[in-house]
């Protein structure tokens, strides 16, 4: 049997440690990824901006193309006007030189060679845009440099001109390519230099849009007529010259990722084995009973209090019934809670000389009262001593046989214990269930009397619970009285009692027993 519990804890602890080391690669992944598509975007950007001033400033040149074409309509002979006409233009321009003109595929002048003495015949299969009149031959001979040196050549109608070599920054870097291209009748064509990737189609102009393929980051950027920017991270060739920087990403974000996994392991420490810590240490030394009063709303006589609990952790840290109350469910140690507060609780009160003065109200769960342990519990506690000024409160739970606590109530009741439904409005305490039960106080739950003062509905509520309440001879006590307002409208509504941050927090023995002094008791019998 032990071997077999050491076992199931082993696995409960690897399944964990699992989680934690797969979420904190999850996260470190995630901020690595995150750091480099920034860094490349930052790269990026520049050069889109580059490209878009570039296709800006060649576009306001080919408008001095369209100006020659209608300055010299139909098959005009090559002479000395349009020669000054073309190299006036190719003065005006920022991006196109060595204009020239040409009548269908032969070039017959240009504005270095002047008149060509015998026709040249231009490259064939020039890229046309489906969007735009103008066509692109990426290779042509410059006839001006002895056609040894090639260029990318424009061409729109009869007049053409070279395009100055493009000076992108990013391309100075061997792990950052860019490109452009452009929408043709023959799909999608390379207008400045092909790259071993190609945009996605169809062509979009709603900004940037990223993508991993092979082994490169690719991010597109859209312009003008059917044209697109591409600019592409070659991620091997990156990281083989950016060690550093990858490197001291990789440090900070496993940093960050142990103290998000450290953390989750703490979490994972402090709360996820409350329940085997409650299993080895829940007795009377760790559990801290605390008092908080509960006073009369028509003569503001103090007429008692509740009991609540607080349980000591192994690291001596106090903890919320609302955070180990399930785990102590689960591990069936409710009858031995309900022990330990209610034998703490009587011994506590018997020191400072409070018992059987005041009324004290104890929580327990519906199981146990069905069962009969409470009355068992409550026997042994309080043999030979009075037991008219203890409540026994039933928690919210629902019980697994409603009649069994009904039969256990009236055992209860014949030795003059009051019964309290708490939380009235939530789980067991239902409507269902109240007819049966013959308890002598209703609890409102804070959450009805939290906000009343502004919310009409909760408001309401609160004055129907108290109106049945009254019809069925039961008296009402309001949990979580914070403000003025809300002990006024309880008061208005006809609530008996008030418990709550408004008249004190939870205390331990000796200062509720001073601040019992401080205030009128009322009559407990």
């Amino acid at each position: 049997m032990r071997g077999t519990t050491l076992a199931k804890i082993l696995r409960y602890r690897i399944f964990w440690l699992l989680v934690t080391v797969c979420s904190t690669l999850m996260l470190l992944t995630f901020i690595t990824f995150w750091g480099l598509i920034n860094t490349w975007q930052a790269y990026s950007r520049p050069a889109f901006e580059n490209m878009l001033g570039v296709d800006a400033e060649i576009q306001e040149d080919f408008k001095l193309i369209r100006e020659l074409n209608k300055e010299f309509p139909g098959q005009s002979l090559c002479n000395e006007e349009m020669l000054n006409a073309m190299r006036l233009a190719e003065l005006s321009a920022r991006r196109l030189h060595e204009f020239s003109y040409v009548q269908g595929d032969k070039l017959l002048c240009t504005t270095t060679m002047g008149f060509v003495s015998e026709p040249v015949f231009q490259p064939p299969d020039p890229v046309k845009s489906d969007l735009s009149d103008v066509e692109f031959v990426l290779s042509a001979p410059v006839l001006a440099l002895g056609g040894q040196v090639e260029g990318m050549q424009v061409k729109i109608d009869r007049f053409q001109a070279f395009i100055r070599p493009l000076a992108v920054e990013a391309t100075r870097m061997p792990w950052l390519e860019t490109g452009v291209y452009t929408l043709t009748e023959k799909g999608i064509q390379s207008v400045l230099k092909p790259l071993n990737v190609q945009p996605m189609a169809p062509f979009q102009k709603n900004g940037p849009h990223w993508r991993i393929t092979d082994d490169r980051w690719v991010e597109q950027f859209c312009y003008g007529a059917g044209s697109c920017g591409l600019v592409a991270v070659h991620i091997p060739t990156y990281l083989s010259y950016r060690k550093g920087a990858v490197i001291a990403v990789l440090f900070f974000t496993t940093l960050i990722a142990g103290l998000v996994g450290g953390f989750s392991w703490l979490l994972h420490k402090r709360y996820m084995e409350i329940g085997r810590q409650l299993k080895r240490s829940l007795n009377y030394r760790t559990i801290d009973c605390v008092y908080q009063p509960i006073f009369r709303l028509d003569n503001g006589h103090l007429e008692g209090c509740e009991v609540l609990c607080r349980w000591r952790d192994e690291h001596n840290q106090q903890i919320r019934p609302d955070i180990f109350i399930k785990e102590i469910e689960k591990n069936r140690q409710t009858r031995l809670l309900t022990e330990i507060v209610i034998k703490k609780a009587v011994n506590e009160l018997i020191a400072v000389g409070l018992f059987g003065r005041i009324r004290v109200a104890v929580n327990t769960f519906p199981d146990d009262i069905a069962s009969g342990h409470v009355d068992q519990i409550l026997t042994g506690v309080l043999a030979g001593r009075s037991s008219q000024s203890v409540t026994v409160e039933i928690t919210e739970h629902e019980a697994e046989s409603v009649d069994e606590v009904v039969n256990s109530i009236k055992q209860l009741r014949s030795k003059s214990i009051r019964l309290a439904i708490d939380d009235f409005g939530t789980g067991y305490s239902n409507f269902q269930h109240l007819e049966k039960l013959n308890v002598d106080y209703l609890k409102i739950d804070q959450s009805f009397v939290r906000g009343m003062e502004t919310n009409a509905l909760r408001s309401r509520l609160v004055k129907n619970i108290t109106e049945m309440a009254r019809t069925l001879g039961l008296e009402t006590v309001a949990e979580g009285v914070e403000l003025q307002v809300q002990l006024d409208a309880l008061r208005a509504h006809g609530v008996s009692f008030s418990q709550g941050y408004l008249h004190a927090k939870p205390m331990p023995i000796f200062d509720f027993a001073n601040y019992v002094k401080q205030h009128r008791v009322a009559d407990t019998t």
